[in-house]
């Protein structure tokens, strides 16, 4: 019996280690620090030593260690008692109490102390970037309906029920959403954004009656006979809660209207027939857009299939847009499950070759560098256009080059350029835009840097953005100028 007693002792004293500082943690003095044949420390104060144990008092009550735990124990200065308390608290994942303890540190007198300190705490904030990576949860933020009723299932509050649920959607993982959702809508069943949330995790459990069936309650009582299947309903859903007005007569939804699905897209039309490649074109644009921004399918990760509503014509378009001057444009809405992209278009001689590329990019940009400016989103837009089309782009810099028109770069980079409401207007912010931000892909040194550097522009201003860069301002405007002298593709 008595080898028992080492092992329950030394057990106790490692969970003592792992609760929370009591509040007399506050006034810390000079400490004994007890290292541990694990590697572990115990600081405090040594009360006892004996053959067979050493009794150390800590700032969270006493506790009582077997002698054969112990490899050694030190007299430590002030600065290094915090030292040695805030790596107990982050070894046992108390990252806030820690971080406490070693600002602390960072008023002690040794400079050895000071600059320990200051490295504990780089690494202590990279330990919580990555427990924050690794956390679960929705790429985007929804808060749980006002007024919610109902307990919590599997979660502590009913936000961290539904983010849950959110995360699980995300995941593929329709028996946890399902689990957390049913008495989320069962108590409040009246919130059609957790009504699209259970068609989701319905249809994503191969469901699709009872995912069609949420999806009518959210679209209303004029869709209650609609027999399209799951997967139309719940995108016409997923744009009615994302904001779109989604009527009978709405796109996508009137008579004649038809729907085409692929990997990544549900491209919808209303011509009577259609060739075959027309539903391959999207696909082979979003690939065509991805290796222009050296990227891979696996890292661009839709919400959901990207809608496509293609147009009769000019006049059809601009009826439903209001755009007058444009042959296409990409809505971003945020929806209960994330990010929805509607782009819209009519079929022009542009439209497959560039228009395309152009409005998928947006929707590309919107998730790999959503704080990505107004000038930059249209400049790596065109970017992705062929090269007929950036060409034509920089023919218009050139022009308004030699006219004297062109905007001065560091006021457009700052937004003080607007898009203007007439063509010409229009193809001069956008044929800035485009060689701009190809001029920043060749100093910054490709499509994803170019874009880290447009959103840091917009963020501490061209100036200061660009200096810390290490690029002058007369090396970017030279490189414009040199792009827009090239000739190639014209």
């Amino acid at each position: 019996m008595p080898p028992r007693r080492p092992r329950l002792l030394a057990a106790s004293a490692l969970a003592l280690l792992a609760v929370p500082c009591a509040p007399g943690v506050g006034a810390v003095a000079r400490a004994d620090v007890v290292t541990l044949t694990t590697g572990r420390t115990v600081s405090g104060t040594v009360e006892s030593e004996t053959a067979d144990v050493v009794v150390v008092r800590t700032p969270n009550g006493k506790v009582t260690l077997p002698r054969r735990l112990v490899a050694g124990i030190e007299r430590q200065s002030k600065g290094e008692t915090l030292l040695a308390l805030a790596r107990e608290r982050a070894w046992a994942d108390a990252l806030d109490e820690a971080e406490a303890l070693l600002r602390r540190a960072l008023e002690d007198e040794d400079p050895g102390v000071v600059k320990r300190a200051q490295d504990e705490l780089r690494a202590l904030e990279a330990r919580r970037a990555k427990v924050e990576k690794l956390r679960p949860q929705a790429t985007t933020p929804m808060p749980v309906p006002e007024g919610a009723r109902g307990e919590p299932t599997g979660a502590r509050t009913l936000q961290e029920q539904l983010d849950r649920a959110r995360w699980a959607l995300e995941a593929g993982d329709h028996n946890v959403a399902l689990r957390l959702l049913r008495p989320l809508v069962r108590d409040n069943p009246d919130d059609l954004g957790l009504r699209y949330l259970l068609g989701r995790a319905h249809e994503l459990g191969r469901d699709p009656r009872a995912a069609a069936a949420e999806y009518r309650r959210v679209l209303g009582p004029t869709f209650q006979t609609d027999d399209r299947v799951a997967p139309w309903l719940g995108e016409l859903a997923r744009r009615a809660r994302a904001g779109e007005e989604v009527a009978r007569t709405s796109p996508g939804v009137a008579p004649g209207w038809q729907r085409i699905e692929t990997e990544r897209f549900a491209v919808y039309h209303p011509f009577p027939s259609v060739e075959p490649w027309f539903a391959t074109e999207p696909e082979q644009a979003l690939d065509d857009v991805l290796a222009r921004l050296s990227l891979q399918r696996h890292q661009v990760k839709f919400h959901g299939r990207l809608q496509v509503l293609i147009f009769e014509g000019a006049e059809a378009y601009r009826a439903d847009s209001g755009h007058e001057h444009y042959q296409g444009h990409a809505k971003r809405l945020l929806a209960p499950d994330g990010l929805l992209v509607v782009i819209r278009a009519y079929p022009d001689q542009r439209f497959y070759a560039s228009t395309y590329r152009h409005e998928i990019a947006h929707a590309v940009v919107a998730l790999i560098a959503p704080r990505t400016p107004g000038w930059a989103n249209e400049g790596v837009a065109c970017f992705t256009e062929p090269a007929r089309s950036r060409a034509f782009w920089r023919r218009i810099v050139r022009g308004r080059k030699a006219t004297g028109d062109l905007p001065d770069l560091f006021a457009f980079f700052r937004g003080e350029q607007a898009r203007g409401g007439d063509v010409e207007a229009i193809r001069t912010y956008y044929g800035l835009a485009a060689v701009a931000f190809e001029a920043l892909v060749e100093r910054a040194g490709s499509p994803r840097k170019a874009l880290a550097l447009a959103e840091k522009i917009a963020r501490l201003g061209p100036d200061k953005a660009l200096l810390d860069e290490g690029i002058a301002r007369r090396e970017l405007e030279d490189t414009i100028e040199r792009l827009s002298q090239d000739a190639s593709a014209e």
